[in-house]
């Protein structure tokens, strides 16, 4: 028994031993004020082809395969970034026009959106408010705010705001961030809507507030009564660090309230955080 007892104690110090000494606020904070290590090496020079006369030429059909080369990675780059966008386009039959909301997903209608404004109980615009608690399981907890709206004409906004609290041996570390998006609904019909946007991110503590640009693009899924499932991506920078956001939640709504649970990962520069999120939302 004692064996035992001695045993978990060990366990236990080594996992605060670990938490106190993560600090991981503090590696977002040195990421987006300091150029990271990589970010000050010195860029590779040019080899300079006066040096050596076997640069002076190049043979032909060397230069043809390399421009080939160049051109065909060119045409999969440009693929892979109209994808997600033509993809459910294609997918969804979008034909372009406006679309309408019911006053809640699932009511007298199936899935999320309408597209006769004459429809009984169509509205031109949907406004969605949501609060989730986060936790890594270990040192870091966090609570997140999201509002997002659409207009019939697909243009709409997305903002959120994220609290994150870790507990440090002593003491605790607080920080704030969030964003703020302009977006546009460019794929939908009942039970699918796609949105992206541009905007700006934004990290602030007692010393600074720093900005930087932010991408979004998310997808939200009604598939049949009561489910809906929702995945956004965030990527851009804040102050002189990377940015990405990745959440993923399945959830369940009546009468316009919902609960969700999932999964969100959020990383600055090299510091990365996973988090279960639980949360609730309400559509009007």
């Amino acid at each position: 028994m004692f064996r035992v007892t001695q045993l978990t104690s060990f366990i236990l110090l080594v996992a605060i031993s670990g938490s106190a000494s993560a600090q991981t606020l503090e590696g977002m904070r040195a990421e987006v004020r300091e150029e990271s290590a990589r970010s000050r090496k010195k860029k590779k020079k040019r080899p300079d082809r006066d040096r050596d006369s076997r640069h002076a030429a190049y043979d032909d059909d060397e230069e043809d395969d390399y421009s080939l080369i160049e051109q065909l990675t060119g045409h999969i780059f440009l693929a892979s970034l109209k994808a997600p966008f033509v993809a459910p386009i294609a997918a969804l039959n979008d034909s372009g026009g406006p679309g309408y909301y019911p006053k809640y997903p699932y009511g007298k209608h199936d899935g999320s959106l309408l597209y006769d404004p004459g429809n009984r109980g169509a509205h031109s615009s949907l406004l969605v408010l949501q609060g989730d608690y986060g936790t890594d399981f270990s040192s870091l907890t966090q609570a997140h705010g999201r509002v997002f709206g659409d207009l019939d004409n697909r243009l709409g906004f997305d903002t959120e705001l994220f609290y994150r609290q870790e507990e440090l041996r002593p003491g605790t570390d607080e920080l704030w961030h969030g964003d703020f998006n302009l977006t546009y609904r460019f794929a939908q019909n009942e039970h699918w809507q796609f949105r992206a946007g541009l905007g700006v991110n934004w990290l602030a503590d007692d010393l600074n507030t720093d900005f930087g640009f932010n991408a979004t693009y998310n997808a939200e899924w009604f598939p049949v009564k009561p489910w809906y499932v929702s995945s956004s991506l965030d990527w851009g920078r804040v102050g002189a660090a990377s940015l990405l956001h990745l959440r993923n939640t399945v959830g369940v709504t009546k009468s316009g309230w919902g609960i969700f649970t999932g999964h969100d990962y959020f990383s600055i520069g090299d510091e990365k955080i996973h988090s279960w999120i639980n949360g609730i939302e309400y559509r009007f």
